[in-house]
């Protein structure tokens, strides 16, 4: 009868560590997420409030541009008039902006490999936690 009892224990003792290894193993992954607020690194690059206009400009003309030549077409040749301004206008902008992404994207991975983070999330999807290395990020890409 101990002896049936004394198995039953180590038993229960087993499974209870097994149901605690991975809250243990999740709580160093935790220790490993970063966080950034993004909106803060992109109004920290240099020179982004020259590139914002450059866009707002550029959205400006292609709406003139649209309003003067979509003027006694069909609404078959507006839409398609529409499609191709909206396109030229999404290239224009891809240009712009990726040299912004593409340089803040390799910050970003030079402070998490610093930091020993493997993941790195939005600050504003974050309610609680993470280590911040927003102002890391903001000092490599200046």
């Amino acid at each position: 009868m101990k002896q049936l009892s004394l198995i039953s224990t180590l038993t229960a003792m087993f499974f209870s560590l097994i149901l605690l290894l991975p809250s243990t193993a999740m709580a160093a992954d935790i220790q490993n997420i970063g966080v950034m607020n993004r909106q803060q690194v992109v109004a920290a690059y240099p020179g982004i409030q020259e590139i914002f206009q450059q866009l707002q400009d550029m959205r400006t003309a292609a709406q003139n541009d649209y309003n003067t030549k979509s003027k006694g077409l069909s609404d078959d040749k507006r839409k398609t008039l529409n499609d191709t301004i909206a396109q030229q206008e999404a290239q224009k902008e891809a240009k712009l902006m990726n040299p912004v992404e593409n340089k803040i994207s390799a910050a970003v991975k030079a402070v998490a490999a610093d930091k020993g983070l493997t993941i790195i999330l939005d600050a504003a999807d974050v309610v609680y936690g993470g280590t911040d290395i927003t102002n890391d990020v903001i000092a490599k890409i200046k």
